[in-house]
């Protein structure tokens, strides 16, 4: 939580929870890898965020979910073989402002 972070090339595996569960504003995450978590790779909402290059794949729920207001995704982000246990539909792999990653 907090503001003006930068989160480069970090990863999370294994967590109980979320591997990456971030809150704030002026976020900058790149390159940040998420794997085998027991619920989201990577969460988070906030305002004013740059999100590039990150991956979350194999979590229990879903792989990349970032919501907020000005949440730029400039790219190279996603999310494989993220199962989406305890939900009614699929798991979402990658999604930052309600809107599928960009390549």
């Amino acid at each position: 939580m907090g503001m003006n972070h930068r989160l480069l090339e970090c990863a999370a595996s294994g967590s109980r929870e979320d591997g990456l569960r971030l809150w704030g504003m002026h976020f900058d995450v790149r390159g940040c890898v998420a794997t085998g978590n027991h619920k989201d790779g990577i969460n988070g909402m906030g305002e004013d965020w740059w999100v590039t290059g990150n991956h979350a794949n194999g979590n229990d729920h879903d792989g990349i979910v970032i919501g907020g207001i000005r949440v730029a995704d400039l790219g190279g982000n996603g999310g494989s073989g993220n199962r989406g246990l305890g939900k009614q539909g699929r798991a979402t792999q990658c999604r930052i402002s309600d809107r599928a990653c960009q390549p």
